[in-house]
């Protein structure tokens, strides 16, 4: 049903692109990019769907492994209180998109360092599903948020602001609101945490061995270090 979705939406696309060109209007100007930045997004998700699709499925043997090398994660944990502004950036948004989202981003950082109240500015600004409830996020113990994110967050302050963290979904910015207790999770919250984990490692592999493998029979010289964007 996706794919159908996908396919209907690139031949519709498609269709308006060959009336616009017998009117030129894709050949110059915003229309032609735009154009482009659309198709390039639908090829982009298509492609990203077909490689995920073959990335090793978590099972539940693979949790229980996991859980047997890190008893660690069933043990009373601390977790912490986040808010948290979202801005969403698609894996084609173009580079001068992510600096114009960046600029944005480091704009509303600023207020919220100049004491601008938080809340309105995640109700007015944020992506995430959060934005309803001020930007809150549900208490979180360590391994609940991606990689790039526990680096930063477990480092701060009660009160403290993070800056801009860049992840493989967006940017963020996050405030520590409060440091709870240690507290036992539920077994089930548990396994399900690591599920997730296992599952985001895999498909990172899978793109990254994806990505690889197309520039390797391109032949082709990538620099994405030059266009300022992580691969």
């Amino acid at each position: 049903e996706w794919r159908r979705s996908r396919l209907e939406e690139l031949l519709a696309l498609q269709a308006l692109v060959a009336e616009a060109r017998k009117d030129g209007l894709l050949s110059t100007g915003e229309a032609g990019a735009a154009w482009q930045r659309q198709h390039r997004r639908i090829l982009t998700e298509e492609v990203q769907a077909s490689v995920l699709q073959l990335a090793p499925q978590v099972t539940d043997v693979d949790v229980a492994a996991y859980l047997a090398e890190h008893p660690e994660e069933t043990s009373p944990a601390e977790r912490l209180r986040l808010r948290h502004i979202f801005r969403h950036l698609p894996a084609s948004a173009s580079p001068d998109e992510r600096d114009r989202s960046r600029t944005e981003m480091e704009e509303l950082l600023g207020q919220l360092q100049a004491g601008a109240d938080f809340g309105a500015l995640a109700r007015k600004h944020s992506d995430s599903q959060t934005a309803g409830f001020d930007g809150l996020i549900a208490p979180v113990a360590r391994g609940g948020l991606d990689p790039e994110v526990e680096d930063v967050v477990w480092g701060l302050e009660v009160g403290e602001l993070s800056g801009v963290v860049a992840t493989p979904h967006g940017l963020h910015i996050f405030r520590l609101e409060e440091r709870l207790p240690p507290a036992e999770l539920p077994r089930e919250e548990v396994a399900r945490r690591v599920r997730d984990r296992l599952e985001r490692r895999a498909h990172a592999e899978a793109l990254g061995a994806a990505f690889d493998q197309l520039v390797q029979s391109s032949n082709a010289l990538c620099r994405p270090e030059m266009l300022g964007i992580d691969v």
